[in-house]
Order: structure tokens, then C-alpha cells, then sequence
């Protein structure tokens, strides 16, 4: 996590060891000669985070935003194109980094959970610490529920061996492990105004009451989602920015953590080059290839482009109630200047470009720009988790489906998003208008989800709300969009290949080293279709 420093190598089943010299030297580190004082437990929760961030750099990120397959498009070959295209296995690379960095993630967790409890130190740091365990462990069982269904439960770490195999467990069960964990977090850990600026980057009692929140969403606990998302609001914690394009300044995001609240923070590294690095590569793969002066890229400062974004939902994002929505503006990328000086104005354009000049018939994303990144893998540009305005989506969300239609509530939380989005930086537009206010249930859920797609391009939701979200048909979005919506399209606007709908893709492959060494789960407890 950015500003958090890492100095310890993490090792697979005991502890940590400080790369800082000390007088006493150990043949062994282990919980005999390790978890000892406070120092020890701030390590070991480090060590719990550290994971996360190579999680999402690359793998992660690749498998939330390329599955998306209604917004984003792959036009390389390789893993991209496997996952955009939905032809992954048991043994794509990206699945099992996903599945490895989590249980690790949980492995750390549940040392600080045995071993920090017995440390002399100051209760309230130690009360800290702990939350941080559960919320991390919560956290992750939560990704690893929604990607793979059923995984196993693990509560204890890998040095005791019988819980090194474990079968998998329901999906109930997991939810239950889930809201227990990040309540327990919820209670232990400060709010965000109370984190000294030395733990900035760590989750605080709003991360866990929102985590919670999406979570009862996501089980369709309906009552349970308003409530935590009322808590996040009347807490006073958090606002929205008050111009949406500031959130994707990184040289404002301290400041916008006054609507964040909780991201994988990244930081230029001076000490580590490229994929190793604990810098963004989210950057790179957004922006095209022929750009100059938008990333780290020591030969232009340009991208590779696999992150691609269909031309139909550009035109929703543009026209309609969104037209001249200035979220569009800052989401997308279409004109940006190209380093190939043979080009005529020295700019390149991409689609809805109409003067002739168009060179590339998909958008890009222009969320993430860095053009002082150290190398192409090696940004500053944090991945946003969860911010206020989700949480704002959540209650207006819940009320609707609680209440069996939108109440008053439900609909000033959702216009409260609609408001920001209205505020250009230096004028007020007219557009989007507030929602209006004679919608039925299906039709302010139908709202929710087209909302939530503009606000959050690129930020790895749309995958989750494809998939979790219900159509007025009764089928999920996901199979309602591929099946019903796109084909509608004109072909220019959509990519064939990703109209195929298959119902095993609402789950990922449980990895097949998993499959191999596991013997509690086995082959014939692989995800249907796979």
C-alpha cells in the first residue's frame, strides 16, 4: 500500500523477516522468535497487504475489466484476448494469480489473528491491527466468492497442516464468514478521521461498513445493505468531490480521499522496475499505443491499447439523458496527441471522430493518465475500490428493491450522483437531469445499472453488476445484455465474438494446480462447464 513501507520479505507458511540489520540473528524466523513486540505486529499486517496490490496489477484487473464484455474490448492476442473472448480454463495464468494472492492475503490475516493477540503492546494499536485482520480476510473471501462461488474456508494459516486442504465450502457459508469478519473489523478499527496520518492507505471502519454494504447487496440482504450504507452516510466521513474529474488527477489524490473510501494504492518505485514494482500498470493498458506523453513508457510515454471500450456504449454514455454529460469527458479517451510526426495535426482520433481522420474505431479509457511514471508498469495511479458515490448507488438501490419501488430516499441519494455529475469544474450543465420521479421498481433498478455503468467505467464493477443485477425479465443482466441488447446493435458497433452467451461464465475456473494438489476438492468440484 502506498506510504506504507515495506521492509520484510513475507514468507509462505511462518512470518516475516525484517530486511532492517539487528544485533540478534536468527537461524529461524517463526512465531517463537518473531511476533514479539509492536513492530513485529505492524509487519505482520503489512504483510497481509502486501499481496494485494500485485494482485490487481496486472492478472486481477485483467480478469474484472476484460470479462466486463459489454464495455471493454481486447483487440491483442494472448491472456487479454482469451479473457475478453471468454476462452479461459483451469490453467489461465490470470485466474490462478487471483486465487493465490487472496488465500495469501488470508493466510497473513489469520497469523496477526493467532499470534498478535499475545504481543505487549498498546491495546488500542493491537484493537487496530486485529480489525485490519478481518477486514482483510473479509474483504477477500468476498472477491473470491463473487469470482470462483464456493471456495474453501480458511481460518487458520498454512503452519497448521491440517488446514492446508480443505474442501469447498457454500457459497452461504462464505457470506456468513464474510459479514462476520468485516463486522468484527468494522467495530475494531478507527473511523477515517481518526487514522493518523502515518496509517493512511490502511482500511478504517468506513471501508468495513461499505465493503458490508455491497456485500448484503450482493446476497440480496436488502435491509442489511441500506443500513451500512446509511451508517457510511451519516457517519460524515466522506463526500463527493466536488468535480468528478479531480478523482483522476493523481496529483490530487490525497485530497480525493475525501470520496475514497478504500483503493489499492500504488506509488512510482525507485527501488524496482516494471512488472515487479509497486507502481500501476492499469495505465498502460489503457492507453493506445500511438499516444505521447500519457504514461511511463520510456520510448513515447505511450500504451499498448488492450483496454478498448465498445462503440455502443460510448454512444450511451453521450447521447439521451447523458449527452454532454461531463463524466464522458473525463472517462474517455478519443483525441490524444500521437508521437508519429507523420501524422497531419499530430493527433490521432478514435471513434465517434466524423472529419475523416478517425484511425481507430474504439474509445479508450482516460481514467488513468501518468505521463511521470518511471516505466511503463510503474504509475501512481491508485485502483479505486470503493468510493462515496457507490455508496450513494447502494442505498438508492436497496430502497428500491425494500420498499418495492423508489421512495423519496432513494431517489436524493441517486440524484445526489446525477448533481456531481452536472458540475464541469467551472460551469453547471444542464444534463444529466434528475431522475424523474414516477419510476417503477423495474425501472429504477434498470436506472441503478445504467448509472452505475457511467459512473464507474474502467473501474472494475461492471463485471460484479452484470452479473448480480436482474433484469425486469428475471434474468441477470449479463445474460439479458448478451442475449437481447447487443444483438439489437448495428454490427460496427459491437464485436461479434463477445455475443455468445454461455452460463459457465458467471464463475471463473477454480485453478487447476488447485484442482491438482486439493484433494478435498478434485476434479469433479470444478465450476460447471469447465
Amino acid at each position: 500500500m502506498k506510504r506504507i513501507l515495506i521492509l520484510f520479505l513475507v514468507t509462505s507458511f511462518t512470518g516475516f523477516i525484517s530486511c532492517e540489520l539487528k544485533e540478534e540473528l536468527f537461524d529461524t524466523i517463526g512465531p517463537e522468535t518473531f511476533y514479539k513486540t509492536e513492530r513485529d505486529a505492524q509487519a505482520a499486517i503489512n504483510g497481509a497487504y502486501a499481496f494485494i496490490a500485485p494482485m490487481y496489477k496486472r492478472d486481477g484487473i485483467a480478469a474484472i475489466l476484460y470479462s466486463a464484455d459489454d464495455i471493454t474490448y481486447n483487440s491483442k492476442s494472448g491472456n487479454e484476448a482469451i479473457i475478453a473472448e471468454k476462452r479461459g480454463d483451469p490453467s489461465t495464468l490470470y485466474f490462478k494469480t487471483i486465487w493465490d494472492n487472496s488465500y495469501a492475503v488470508i493466510n497473513n490475516a489469520n497469523l496477526v489473528l493467532k499470534y498478535v493477540p499475545n504481543i505487549d503492546m498498546d491495546p488500542n494499536t493491537k484493537n487496530r491491527i486485529l480489525g485490519e485482520a478481518y477486514f482483510l480476510r473479509g474483504y477477500m473471501y468476498f472477491n473470491l466468492v463473487r469470482f470462483f462461488g464456493g471456495v474453501p474456508i480458511k481460518t487458520k494459516s498454512t503452519e497448521d497442516t491440517d488446514n492446508l486442504h480443505q474442501p469447498r465450502s457454500s457459497v452461504e457459508d462464505i457470506y456468513k464468514q464474510i459479514f462476520d469478519d468485516l463486522k468484527k473489523a468494522s467495530d475494531m478499527m478507527p473511523e477515517f478521521s481518526e487514522q493518523p496520518e502515518s496509517e493512511f492507505g490502511r482500511a478504517t471502519k468506513g471501508a468495513a461498513k461499505s465493503i458490508l454494504a455491497l456485500a448484503y447487496l450482493t446476497h440480496e440482504d436488502w435491509a442489511q445493505a441500506k443500513q451500512y450504507a446509511d451508517e457510511v452516510i451519516n457517519s460524515g466521513e466522506y463526500s463527493l468531490v466536488t468535480d468528478f474529474g479531480r478523482l483522476w488527477d493523481v496529483k490530487q489524490e490525497r485530497q480525493n480521499y475525501q470520496e475514497i473510501i478504500f483503493a489499492v494504492q500504488y506509488v512510482r518505485d525507485n527501488l524496482v522496475s516494471f512488472l515487479p514494482s509497486v507502481g500501476s500498470d492499469i495505465v498502460y493498458r489503457c492507453i493506445p499505443n500511438t499516444a505521447e506523453g500519457y504514461t511511463g513508457h520510456p520510448a513515447h510515454g505511450s500504451g499498448t491499447g488492450v483496454l478498448q471500450v465498445h462503440p455502443w456504449f460510448y454512444d450511451f454514455c453521450t447521447t439521451g439523458q447523458y449527452l454532454g454529460d461531463y463524466r464522458a469527458e473525463k472517462s474517455f479517451l478519443t483525441v490524444w496527441k500521437a508521437w508519429d510526426e507523420a501524422d497531419p495535426d499530430g493527433y490521432k482520433r478514435s471513434y465517434p471522430d466524423t472529419l475523416g481522420a478517425q484511425t481507430e474505431p474504439f474509445p479508450y479509457i482516460a481514467k488513468y493518465i501518468d505521463p511521470d511514471g518511471l516505466d511503463h508498469r510503474n504509475h501512481e495511479n491508485d485502483l479505486i475500490i470503493i468510493r462515496f458515490a457507490e455508496i450513494l448507488l447502494i442505498k438508492a438501490e436497496a430502497e428500491n428493491e425494500l420498499n418495492n419501488g423508489p421512495t423519496p430516499e432513494a431517489y436524493a441519494a441517486f440524484n445526489q450522483v446525477r448533481s456531481r455529475a452536472r458540475n464541469a469544474g467551472d460551469s453547471i450543465r444542464i444534463t444529466p437531469p434528475d431522475l424523474a420521479l414516477s419510476l417503477s421498481k423495474e425501472e429504477f433498478r434498470q436506472a441503478i445499472f445504467n448509472e452505475r455503468g457511467v459512473e464507474f467505467l474502467g473501474e472494475g464493477h461492471r463485471y460484479f453488476d452484470l452479473l448480480r443485477m436482474k433484469h425486469s425479465s428475471g434474468k441477470t443482466m449479463y445474460e439479458y445484455m448478451l442475449n437481447e441488447y447487443l444483438p439489437t446493435l448495428p454490427d460496427d458497433k459491437k464485436r461479434a465474438e463477445h455475443l455468445i452467451y454461455n452460463s459457465r461464465n458467471h464463475l471463473l475456473p477454480i485453478p487447476l494446480e488447485e484442482i491438482q494438489t486439493n484433494s478435498a476438492i478434485g476434479n469433479e468440484n470444478q465450476n460447471p462447464g469447465y
